[in-house]
């Protein structure tokens, strides 16, 4: 049995009436979690679903989902954990099985060769469940669209999943009794594998999925959570209810902040308001995370997100692909470790994401003599602003910081005199004008300008709630052409 699931066990025998997954309708004990996994992966192998089959399953309720995700994997299933349709279209990529619950079918579309209906007796006895389940290796297929549009597959083997479980071992911010809530995409591969290591030291998992600011804030209230892990996004929204709200609030013991770029300025108040400990990450899906570092340990260097983790190697490359010395930008590139990197599934079979043992993420950056990695910006998404090569995530931090501005995110067009010329869309209360922006801009110290402001409803943003950049600069070309 593999180290996730022989360590469920052990929990279940030592603390069964500890809690161990609260959820919305679902609430359950360490003996009662490793009794409906059980359940379910006799349950699927009783329906003939082979070992190895490739399963999707899609239920209304996403924390029946999981659990149902959870007994696929204990029977050695191939298991869909993002559920992302179009990108499964994209690559004409066919299930062994899809399972539902019916109601959460509609407008999901996958191509199967076999149906199975999901009935509320999965998860309970039944005349299966006394049977011995064989160890047979698990898989894990992610879907994510990322933050360029082009949707992207990547299985994730068991030994894949065991590194990241290790590696978050090894974290000094986890331990025993953690109550984890995850404020940030509930299907990615780090959260998924923070839910696996809190199980297996016997912590507790809260998963109540994505919320708005004054309902996190109050899941937080409510539930007491140790360690909480959100996108700037989200703790931007937070820190401002915070802010600007009369409301009681304890801090939590850890806030890990990842997914993009998260403003020095962010972080000083989420330290400040939030959290005791602000802890920011790297990484990527293909290879895991890459860079980790406190607050106090990298508040001093623009653009940190963490120290390099050991047994990854980093270099930054000229346009010739040379290598430049320590604390040059260049376009960076990552030897991960053995066993980190997942597989893309394509339509031509699987693919390895490395090139000669190298990940190229698109990112520019360098890393410091004290083994500090500092991003500066996206290779693909750079603006050239009267020749200052300036990154879209700098400029939307700033702005963010600007009152009445709730989100925003920034597109580049060509303008007259060859340069880039910025275009905001806004989300927030009131009338912003270009002029309002720029003089905010010009107080605060910085050097760019934008062309003009238009709000929105929603930004435009992918599954993992990263800015959509192609979805950004449509919206803007749209808002552009219609005056």
């Amino acid at each position: 049995m593999d180290k996730f699931f022989k360590s469920l066990q052990e929990n279940a025998k030592r603390y069964p009436s500890s809690l161990a997954f609260i959820g919305s309708n679902v609430v359950l004990n360490y003996r009662g979690l490793e009794q409906s996994i059980n359940n379910i992966a006799t349950k699927a192998l009783s329906l003939d679903i082979k070992p190895g089959s490739s399963v999707c399953v899609r239920c209304q309720n996403p924390n029946v989902q999981l659990l149902t995700n959870l007994g696929l994997m204990r029977a050695g299933m191939k298991v869909a954990i993002a559920t992302k349709p179009e990108i499964f279209a994209e690559h004409d990529f066919t299930f062994d099985v899809f399972i539902t619950d019916g109601a959460a079918a509609k407008g999901w579309e996958y191509k199967a060769n076999k149906g199975i209906r999901l009935t509320a007796d999965w998860s309970q006895p039944h005349q299966f469940s006394k049977r011995k389940i064989a160890d047979h290796p698990y898989s894990l297929i992610f879907a994510s669209s990322g933050s360029t549009g082009h949707g992207k597959l990547l299985e994730a083997s068991r030994k894949n999943v065991e590194y990241r479980i290790g590696l978050k071992e090894k974290e000094p911010y986890f331990h025993a009794d953690t109550r984890f809530l995850s404020l940030a995409q509930p299907n990615s591969m780090t959260t998924f594998a923070d839910m696996l290591i809190t199980l297996m030291n016997g912590g507790q998992v809260i998963r109540l999925g994505l919320m708005p600011p004054e309902r996190s804030l109050d899941a937080i209230t409510v539930y007491q959570p140790t360690y909480v892990s959100a996108a700037p996004y989200s703790l931007v929204g937070m820190l401002d209810s915070l802010t600007s709200s009369r409301r009681r609030f304890r801090k939590v013991e850890y806030l890990r902040v990842a997914g993009a770029y998260c403003a020095p300025d962010v972080r000083k108040k989420a330290k400040d308001l939030f959290a005791d400990n602000v802890i920011t990450s790297y990484g990527a899906t293909e290879t895991g995370r890459i860079a980790f570092g406190e607050y106090d340990e990298i508040a001093g260097v623009e653009g940190a997100v963490g120290k390099v983790i050991p047994g990854f190697e980093i270099e930054a490359l000229d346009d010739e692909g040379n290598a430049l010395p320590a604390g040059t930008d260049g376009e960076l590139r990552m030897k991960p470790p053995a066993g980190s990197a997942l597989t893309y599934i394509t339509a031509e079979g699987p693919k390895d994401p490395l090139k000669d043992g190298w990940f190229y993420p698109g990112d520019i950056g360098h890393v410091t003599e004290d083994n500090v990695l500092v991003i500066s910006g996206r290779k693909s998404n750079v603006i050239n602003f009267g020749g200052n090569k300036l990154d879209p995530e700098r400029i939307e931090a700033a702005i963010r910081l600007m009152d009445g501005v709730d989100d925003v995110a920034v597109a580049a067009q060509p303008g007259a005199n060859g340069f880039d010329v910025i275009h905001c869309l806004v989300e927030g209360a009131g009338r912003l004008t270009a002029a309002d922006m720029n003089a905010f801009l010009v107080s605060s110290g910085q050097s760019f300008q934008v062309e003009s402001v238009h709000k929105v409803n929603a930004i435009p943003r992918t599954d993992t709630n990263k800015i959509s950049r192609p979805g950004v600069l449509e919206a803007v070309q749209g808002k552009l052409k219609n005056g």
